[in-house]
């Protein structure tokens, strides 16, 4: 997932006996592992080490959520669920982000979308002119709807912030967090959320951006934000392109009293052969250029 300065590793590894079967860990290729995640629950897509030593990694979290009303409507009422936009009857699977302590292994932090975003907001929730993802289809084969789907998340001590990338949601998020006390208690607050407009409210800017299904969040010195735009959406957002297409994005969020005023500032988009529609990731060089990675 991540590289330390020093040249040691942050990922998993694959061990079916364990109940979480991806279990976290920091690796060196001479010493082996040097540190690994409690496993208490499923870890996934990112995990990074704090300037204190501690740990800051995604885990899945889980609450019985409704079926809305979609196109997917008769498939799950053909399985007996009453699907009504209302009844709770389904797992709706979100993402918890959770600071370990370096030492005991312990969780000294946490911080939960359920408690932070409004499940009136979901991808298959209608954009403009009728555009869903299809992640409802999805749920009906799995069994569990995948709401948020955080990939990455990222640090600044100078902003004392946390970002992070909610994918599902076509989401950027930034919160606020005092990394010089874990107690403070506005730790957590949401400063703002960037993307797609939803029936919450509570995306502050960025409607226009279209960028949908996005990987990586590295911020800048400037406070800016580069990402992969997947662009899973792309080809609905815009009626010229007959193919969704992938882009690299650097946002200027242009923070204002209210949240912000999100700008695009630089982009480049893939080749429609590249197009990614899962992972990948974007990132500014020191020299200004940028890096890009897509399974294309």
């Amino acid at each position: 997932y991540n590289i330390s300065k020093y040249g040691d590793l942050f990922g998993c590894y694959l061990n079916p006996g364990m109940e979480h079967n991806l279990p976290g860990i920091e690796f060196s290729f001479d010493k082996g592992t040097l540190w690994s995640e409690p496993n208490l629950e499923f870890m996934h897509h990112d995990l990074i080490q704090l300037p204190n030593g501690n740990y800051m990694g995604i885990v899945e979290t889980n609450s019985m959520g409704p079926i809305p009303i979609g196109e997917w409507t008769p498939l799950f009422q053909s399985l007996g669920f009453i699907a009504d936009g209302s009844t709770i009857e389904f797992p709706w699977v979100g993402d918890k982000l959770i600071i370990w302590d370096k030492d005991t292994n312990e969780t000294i932090w946490e911080w939960d979308t359920f408690d932070h975003y409004s499940t009136e907001d979901y991808d298959g929730v209608y954009y403009n002119d009728g555009i869903y993802a299809g992640s409802w289809d999805l749920a009906f084969n799995l069994f569990r709807y995948d709401w948020t789907h955080v990939n990455a998340v990222s640090y600044s001590i100078e902003d004392n912030a946390i970002y992070i990338s909610c994918r599902h949601l076509s989401r950027l998020t930034k919160i606020y967090f005092n990394f010089d006390n874990y107690d403070d208690p506005n730790n957590g607050i949401v400063i703002w959320n960037i993307g797609q407009n939803m029936p919450s409210g509570q995306v502050h800017c960025g409607h226009d951006l279209n960028f949908s299904w996005q990987h990586s969040v590295a911020t800048l010195e400037n406070g800016n934000i580069v990402t992969l735009d997947n662009g899973n959406l792309s080809d609905d957002f815009n009626p010229n392109l007959d193919h969704p297409i992938s882009r690299a994005i650097e946002i200027n969020p242009n923070e204002t009293e209210s949240g912000c005023d999100a700008e695009i500032v630089w982009e480049y988009s893939l080749p429609e052969e590249l197009f990614g529609h899962a992972s990948g990731g974007a990132q500014k060089l020191d020299n200004g250029n940028y890096l890009i990675s897509t399974v294309g």
